[in-house]
């Protein structure tokens, strides 16, 4: 009786580029888990969380084209569809930026997230109209008029976004890149390049 193997169980041998891609789907998915965490509760240590789990993704996603190179070179006319294909993935600001990021992490230093916030004010407070107002008498007696006590307030973390702008004027980016939109639309890229490739040269 033979055992059933799981979808992708040999690709770390067979297929290594593929197994790369999953390595980053992996760790953007331990990236997802660690952004929401730190939304609900911004603390620094829930952002270095954040901030380990980027990393590994940088660093996978990144690899994937290497990978490809390496497997796929000796295949007939790979060579000529890279070349082509590097060409327009140097030519976009975004890729540009996720490899910025991944030589910062790993050589230079963690490149900034910041937050974006929002602050709710809750304030309580007697409403006390003059003598000659109309509706003087209407409202509820003050009995113990005290000084109105410090607000409640609630502060919420809206987004999570790449501080850009040191980047911002070499690499043609906005002012400011939230973090998981970022991240998600270069792993769809690193994904139909590779699903092309294997179309082509598997």
């Amino acid at each position: 009786m033979t055992s059933m193997q799981p979808e992708g169980a040999k690709d770390w041998i067979q297929n290594p580029t593929r197994f790369k891609l999953r390595e980053a789907k992996y760790f953007l998915d331990k990236a997802r888990l660690a952004y929401t965490t730190y939304k609900e509760d911004t603390t620094d240590e829930n952002r270095d969380f954040l901030l380990f789990s980027l990393d590994s993704f940088f660093s996978a996603a990144r690899s994937m084209t290497f990978y490809m190179q390496k497997q796929y070179n000796s295949k007939p006319g790979f060579e000529d569809w890279y070349s082509s294909k590097q060409k327009d993935m140097k030519g976009d600001n975004e890729l540009k930026f996720l490899n910025k990021l991944r030589v910062d992490f790993i050589h230079i230093k963690t490149p900034i997230i910041a937050t974006v916030r929002e602050a709710t004010y809750m304030l309580a407070a007697y409403v006390v109209y003059a003598d000659n107002h109309p509706l003087k008498g209407t409202e509820p007696p003050v009995t113990d008029m005290q000084p109105v006590i410090p607000f409640d307030t609630q502060v919420k973390t809206l987004e999570v976004i790449f501080d850009t702008n040191e980047y911002a004027a070499n690499e043609g980016l906005g002012k400011d890149t939230e973090v998981l939109p970022f991240c998600d639309r270069q792993l769809h890229k690193f994904e139909d390049l590779i699903d092309e490739c294997e179309k082509r040269f598997k």
